[in-house]
């Protein structure tokens, strides 16, 4: 199999690297927390090269924290829809209280 560069990550997911990609989303767009495709932390996986093949290959810890900030406290899964601008709230308040 030919190796081809745009299959490696663009840039190291982070924290502070979903915030910013959060940032630029529509605060009051909602997304599907449960699915990777539309999830926020999913999107933000694909948007710095990391495709859902590869994420369930390597235990990609960043990635599933995020993915954890994606999914709303007190969740229902009757109802799977949340908003960037929640989401970005969130991922701020965790920045915020890390040392």
């Amino acid at each position: 199999m030919l190796y081809n560069p745009k299959w490696e990550a663009k840039t190291e997911p982070s924290l502070e690297g979903f915030i910013a990609w959060l940032e630029t989303k529509d605060p009051n767009e909602e997304y599907d927390w449960s699915s990777y495709n539309h999830c926020a932390a999913g999107c933000y996986a694909m948007s710095v090269g990391i495709t859902k093949e590869k994420l369930f290959q390597t235990n990609n810890e960043i990635i599933r924290r995020l993915s954890l900030l994606a999914r709303p406290p007190n969740f229902d899964y009757d109802n799977r829809r949340d908003t960037f601008g929640a989401c970005l709230s969130r991922a701020c308040q965790v920045l915020a209280h890390q040392p």
